[in-house]
């Protein structure tokens, strides 16, 4: 190729990569997040908070044998309404029964031991009374009977164990009661201590919540409260605080609080689930201003929330307003001040916002 022709082709390249460098590229749409919000208005609080719980009997008793053995009758099952004095279960005490009738044959024998010991105790002191034999003999014959009365209480000790022992292999009932818990089978072996059967007594019913720590130190003894359940459609029930723990539940670590039910219904079962609304309304007015507890948060600065500043074509801008938190409820923190009425504070979409954003707003 020729000198001239080399240079009109390499012109030609650079005009093409020239334009190719210049060519506009595409530009990255802005996408504007949608957000929801709230207006600020005075509200009537209700500084209640509520927690879920479990309805329990106040007094259930676990039941267990004290000794080992193979389950040979259960006389109770789940809901079953026992009497005082009603046998609730029997271990096979068969081998217990063999050792007792062993023990009473050696009783019998350390007996007889010791009746003869004390016959001969008596002919040998009026022998020895009368120079007749030694005081060596005497003596001997003091020994034997002291230890042969000694045999016979320990044998009779060991006959009264065992006879008492006899008594654990069946299971009564110390109390009227309902059963909440029984689901053993006959022929299962049982050990000491192991739980047969769990009974209520008497006629109060309890709801057992977790309290967080920050709510613990202001439930107090005899505070009242509400409860009602799910299963017990438009009713509220009465309560009052009868336990407050001093230490946390290691697995939820919120603090267990027992609540009594003032007015129980028969449909009320250990076991329900419940709801218990109590009063925390010590720093919380009426008319105060509430927004709910998401829409707040906090950095080095302390507590903000992101306001929205609303502009005619659907759109706004986001600014970020410090506020102090007071009190909560079960709608929201308490605003003592940062905020006016009118206000419009984002609810929604908050984690990806920043101050000054444009975002579009959801009805």
């Amino acid at each position: 190729m020729s000198f001239p022709a080399t240079k009109i082709l390499c012109l030609g390249i650079g005009i093409t990569l020239l334009l190719g460098c210049t060519e506009k590229q595409p530009e990255t749409e802005n996408v504007i997040r949608p957000v929801r919000f709230q207006e600020v208005t005075h509200q009537t609080s209700n500084p209640d908070l509520t927690f879920t719980g479990i309805v329990k009997a106040d007094i259930e008793t676990d039941f267990s044998f004290k000794v080992t053995g193979t389950l040979v009758s259960l006389n109770v099952t789940l809901g079953k309404r026992i009497k005082k004095g009603d046998l609730i279960a029997a271990l096979d005490d068969s081998d217990a029964k063999l050792k007792y009738d062993k023990q009473l044959l050696a009783l019998q024998k350390s007996e007889t031991q010791k009746d003869t010991a004390q016959s001969n105790l008596t002919r040998t002191k009026g022998l020895y009374e009368n120079n007749t034999v030694p005081l060596s003999e005497y003596e001997s014959a003091k020994e034997k009977y002291s230890n042969a009365n000694a045999s016979f209480e320990t044998e009779k000790r060991a006959v009264d164990l065992i006879k008492r022992e006899l008594g654990y292999y069946k299971l009564y009932s110390p109390v009227d009661g309902v059963v909440l818990l029984s689901d053993l089978s006959i022929n299962e072996n049982i050990q000491p201590g192991q739980v047969i059967s769990v009974i209520q007594s008497g006629n109060t019913l309890v709801v057992e919540v977790g309290i967080p720590e920050q709510y613990v130190s202001r439930t107090k003894i005899n505070q009242s409260a509400t409860i009602n359940f799910s299963s017990i459609p438009n009713k509220v029930f009465k309560g009052n605080v009868t336990e407050v723990a001093y230490t946390a539940n290691t697995d939820t670590s919120t603090y267990p609080v027992t609540v009594e039910i003032i007015n129980p219904v028969n449909t009320m079962r250990p076991g329900m689930p419940a709801n218990v609304a109590l009063n925390f309304s010590s720093g919380i007015k009426l008319d105060s201003v509430l927004i709910p507890t998401h829409s707040v948060s906090k950095d080095s600065s302390g507590n903000f929330v992101l306001l929205l500043m609303v502009s005619n074509d659907g759109f706004g801008i986001v600014r970020k307003q410090p506020v102090t938190v007071g009190d909560i409820s079960n709608k929201g923190y308490e605003i003592t001040s940062g905020l006016n009425i009118g206000d419009k504070v984002i609810t929604a979409g908050i984690s990806s916002l920043v101050d000054g954003m444009k975002v579009r707003l959801l009805k």
